[in-house]
């Protein structure tokens, strides 16, 4: 396993801001994905879904970490609270009261699984979007809806 830099639009802690630049200028924020990629050779990791869900289905992906290299690595992300039915999260919640009950769960389980690579053909980064999470949904068993929570560039 190499390591790798999360990149997430959340900006609980503003990391990938200062790494990359803002989303809302989205051309520097590309050219600085760009080179820290080629400069370090060091994946990056990126949440398309944009929110924690509940786990019981993925929400629709951002396209545009799809356009930043043909070949993604998906990995499923699984969260379970096994001796006490706290949800992980809701769409709804904040950071902080995501923080909070986790703090009081007993256990939180957490489990990683690395699907086969997938390597983009002559799809658009959409369409490429759309082949990872429907990959991703079949591996964790749970349904895939077409809603939004985020504002796409």
């Amino acid at each position: 396993m190499k390591p790798a830099t999360r990149v997430s639009l959340e900006k609980m802690l503003g990391l990938s801001t200062y790494c990359f630049g803002s989303i809302a200028n989205f051309d520097t924020f590309k050219k600085n994905v760009y080179n820290f990629i080629s400069e370090k050779k060091l994946p990056v990791y990126f949440a398309p879904e944009g929110k924690l869900t509940n786990g019981k289905a993925l929400i629709k992906f951002k396209s545009y970490p799809f356009q930043f290299t043909p070949k993604v690595q998906p990995v499923c992300i699984s969260i379970e609270r096994p001796f006490l039915d706290i949800s992980v999260t809701t769409l709804g919640s904040s950071y902080f009261s995501d923080v909070f009950f986790f703090m009081f769960s007993p256990l939180t389980n957490y489990k990683l699984k690395f699907l086969s690579p997938l390597e983009k053909k002559i799809q658009s980064d959409s369409e490429f979007a759309e082949i990872v999470r429907q990959n991703i949904a079949a591996a964790l068993k749970v349904c895939s809806y077409n809603i939004f929570v985020f504002t796409e560039s």
